[in-house]
């Protein structure tokens, strides 16, 4: 099987649930290391019991791929903590 994601991280925010769930593990499965994230709130919006985000690491994880699980708010650029993480310049995006 060709693995077309070998040695690339991917970042998908969603994807604890739904087809943000499934392209974690389709881009995992290809090699990539994912990055979940997801803000774990329920269906409903209200607060969720358990982190969806953790569930899908795990799935990834049994099946010989590597991801972690991040909760930040991505919404905007400016309050990103995975740019705060990265190191990246927002000015390099403006």
């Amino acid at each position: 099987m060709s693995r077309i994601c070998e040695g690339r991280v991917v970042i998908i925010t969603g994807a604890g649930r739904g087809i943000g769930r499934a392209h974690a593990l389709e881009f995992a499965r290809q090699g990539a290391k994912v990055v979940i994230n997801d803000l774990g709130v329920a269906n409903d919006g209200g607060e969720a019991s358990g982190s969806p985000a953790d569930d899908v690491v795990e799935e990834i994880r049994a099946n010989g791929g590597e991801a972690i699980s991040n909760g930040a708010d991505v919404s905007s650029w400016g309050s990103s903590a995975l740019r705060k993480k990265s190191g990246t310049r927002s000015s390099a995006c403006t």
